[in-house]
C-alpha cells in the first residue's frame, strides 16, 4: 500500500474535522502525534504545522469545516516540502 498524507502544512483559519470512515494519525513534529478514528472529531490548531497520514486499512474520509471567509487561505502548504 502507498503511503497517502497530506504534505506538511498549516491552517490560517481554525478548523473542525469530523472521521467519518477509516483512520488517520495527525503529526505535529516530535512532541506530539494523535490518532483519530471513525466517529472521531477534531478541532486543528491553526498556524501549527502538521502531517495528516492515512493510517488504517479501509478508505479513509473525513468532513472538514473551516471557519473562514472567502478572502482568506484556508490551507497553505509547507514550502520546504
Amino acid at each position: 500500500m502507498t503511503r497517502q498524507e497530506t504534505g506538511w502544512h498549516h491552517h490560517d483559519v481554525p478548523l473542525f474535522a469530523d472521521v467519518l470512515d477509516g483512520e488517520m494519525t495527525v503529526d505535529y513534529g516530535p512532541e506530539w502525534q494523535k490518532t483519530y478514528a471513525a466517529g472521531g472529531s477534531l478541532i486543528k490548531a491553526f498556524h501549527t504545522l502538521h502531517n495528516g497520514v492515512k493510517t488504517g486499512c479501509e478508505p479513509l474520509r473525513i468532513l472538514a469545516v473551516f471557519l473562514s471567509s472567502e478572502t482568506a487561505t484556508n490551507t497553505v502548504m509547507n514550502p520546504l516540502d
